[in-house]
């Protein structure tokens, strides 16, 4: 802005336009520039919501592999726990079995000692007294049982074997 004579402020001349520009007032100007920004801002909008649309399209994708992720690693959490659970139960039983069969074994060879007692008085009866017919079926039924306990014995032991076999394989 210049000063007059009176020393009052006077608008600037406008500039001449360079040949073959035409001048525009200046809200034309501002009007322009203020379309330019609006287009520029609309197509940041739009390469924004391009963007948007993007990273929500890669976080479903990243949040359904996690999902499927986990589903899978519970579904083996789960085989681990059964197997687990069925070694312990093979172990438990193994325990139980040889414990069992080592009580039955005991039992098994007190009854040894028995029929051994028993036979001893079968076999001598110059020294001892004359068994009776009762006492007879008695040591029979005593051998029937003792026969049916080592058979019993018998299939522990295999069962212990096949046991063990299953968990160390």
């Amino acid at each position: 802005m210049a000063r007059d004579d009176g020393g009052a402020l006077v608008p600037a001349p406008a500039p001449t336009p360079a040949p073959g520009q035409v001048y525009l007032p200046a809200w034309r100007r501002a009007y322009d520039r203020l379309v330019k920004m609006l287009r520029q801002a609309y197509a940041q909008a739009k390469e924004l919501s391009v963007e948007r649309e993007h990273l929500i399209t890669e976080l479903q994708f990243l949040q359904s592999g996690l999902r499927e992720r986990e589903e899978i690693s519970q579904a083996c959490l789960q085989q681990i726990c059964k197997h687990e659970e069925l070694r312990k139960r093979v172990v438990e039983a193994g325990t139980a079995a040889r414990l069992g069969g080592k009580e039955l074994q005991i039992h098994c060879y007190q009854k040894f000692a028995e029929l051994a007692e028993d036979d001893l008085e079968v076999f001598t009866p110059k020294f001892g007294r004359r068994v009776t017919g009762t006492r007879k079926f008695q040591i029979m039924s005593s051998r029937n049982q003792l026969r049916a306990d080592r058979n019993q014995l018998i299939q522990m032991q295999n069962w212990n074997r096949l046991s063990s076999d299953i968990a160390s394989g």
